[in-house]
């Protein structure tokens, strides 16, 4: 009988905490990109992610980089080994 592993959920992107961060809430930032809150909410919970459009309209109107949206690839190697590595 396998066990299943209880990890955190997967976190592609850092929207909410840069929001945070730079002070500005869900609802100013869907109005400053055009968008419903509601799909702003959804991308900050991983329930949907922007299309790539969307993201550097994110970037754009946040005056970051788009890669400062994403997670490092390297925190991802713990979800998603190497083809060849046992673990």
């Amino acid at each position: 009988m396998s066990k299943k592993k209880n990890k955190a959920p997967l976190r592609l992107n850092r929207l909410r905490v840069i929001l945070a961060d730079k002070g500005i809430s869900q609802t100013e930032f869907a109005e400053m990109i055009g968008v419903e809150r509601s799909q702003i909410s959804r991308i900050c919970t991983n329930r949907t992610e922007p299309t790539l459009k969307l993201l550097y309209k994110m970037a754009q109107a946040l005056k970051i980089e788009v890669a400062e949206l994403l997670t490092p690839i390297s925190s991802l190697q713990e979800h998603f080994p190497a083809p060849n590595s046992k673990k």
